[in-house]
């Protein structure tokens, strides 16, 4: 071989040599900035990793902040619905009460129509017959004068007529319960 080939040879060997060094030091450099790119990544996640703690504990402190209102709704609404029954109850026995002073009441007539508790609904007698001066009374209307300036009772219409037949009796042979005025004690109602 001449010195030629041999100059020709080892300049291509250098040159390949060369050629893989130029490319072992690339893969190198692109490694390294894998590398750095997989590093800023995992530092942010890590970052993230810490923002999504801090997230699911605010989250987890929400949910039991939702609960402890929810709780405390439950609480009140039952504390409301109490109160309520009481407040029936109170009513109840508030009405009972004026029932039973209306039903011992001679004056009252529970089984009136108009009737309310409470509200002293008179009874056919009281609201019919008027103070007279020297005049007879038959049944609901009054002739002569009266001690104000009217001349009759009030008009038989102005109140409902009393009417046995469709009041609810419950107890018709009972003594304490309260009668119409025209209704002697011990009659039956039919």
């Amino acid at each position: 071989m001449n010195m030629t080939t041999i100059i020709v040879i080892v300049i291509v060997l250098v040159v390949l040599v060369a050629l893989g060094i130029a490319l072992k030091l690339a893969q190198n450099r692109k490694r390294d900035r894998q590398r750095e790119q997989a590093a800023g990544l995992r530092q942010e996640a890590t970052a993230h990793v810490a923002d999504h703690a801090k997230s699911e504990a605010a989250a987890r402190e929400k949910a039991a902040d939702a609960e402890r209102a929810r709780a405390e709704a439950e609480r009140l609404e039952a504390e409301a619905a109490e109160r309520q029954r009481a407040l029936d109850v109170d009513r109840a026995r508030h009405e009972d009460t004026l029932r039973e002073a209306d039903r011992l009441d001679p004056d009252v007539d529970t089984r009136h129509p108009d009737y309310t508790p409470g509200a002293g609904a008179p009874t056919e007698a009281t609201a019919t017959e008027p103070t007279t001066r020297g005049s007879t009374t038959t049944g609901t209307t009054t002739t002569g004068t009266t001690t104000g300036d009217a001349t009759t009772a009030a008009a038989p219409s102005a109140r409902p007529v009393h009417d046995p037949a469709t009041d609810p009796a419950t107890d018709p042979t009972d003594p304490a319960q309260p009668r119409p005025v025209n209704e002697e004690p011990g009659t039956h109602r039919a």
